[in-house]
């Protein structure tokens, strides 16, 4: 059974699909600072999910930057946020994101370097909406300057 269909987006939408954006453009950072902010405005409990998301893409800032150990860590925390908060609720494949997780987990824990994944996260949104939302728009593109704007530099 899927859930009921959102006349209008929710207003945690552009934040999220703006950082899923950034994400897919390798902009971790700044995909991280759109999908806190949607974290911290979003209130229901469930909105841990956006912090699994956004635990992920430190995990992907910490392997571009060439940091396994750092991105290891995450890799523990992250996927629970994930499967504890309505994961059929979010436009995001869950399962697909947790594999993920678990080969990056596994490749590090064999000591390897691996790079941070292409996962299509708009790609998976605009799937989600079809379902879920009457109308959405085109995918915003990576806005660096509203993310920045919180006085943050996205680090080098």
């Amino acid at each position: 059974m899927k859930p009921a269909a959102f006349s209008a987006p929710p207003t945690w939408w552009n934040d999220v699909r703006t950082g899923a954006a950034c994400y897919d453009a390798g902009h971790y950072w700044d995909a991280h600072e759109h999908w806190e902010r949607a974290w911290k405005a979003h209130l229901d409990l469930h909105r841990h999910y956006l912090k699994g998301m956004i635990q992920l893409t430190a995990v992907c800032h910490h392997l571009a930057r060439g940091k396994p150990r750092a991105a290891r860590a995450l890799l523990d925390r992250g996927p629970l946020h994930l499967t504890d908060n309505h994961p059929l609720s979010w436009p995001f494949d869950t399962a697909h994101l947790l594999a993920v997780a678990a080969v990056l987990a596994r490749s590090i824990d064999r000591g390897g370097h691996p790079r941070p994944p292409k996962l299509g996260l708009v790609r998976m949104m605009e799937a989600w909406a079809l379902d879920h939302l009457m109308a959405t728009g085109a995918a915003a593109p990576c806005d660096h300057t509203s993310a920045t704007a919180t006085g943050k530099p996205s680090p080098p």
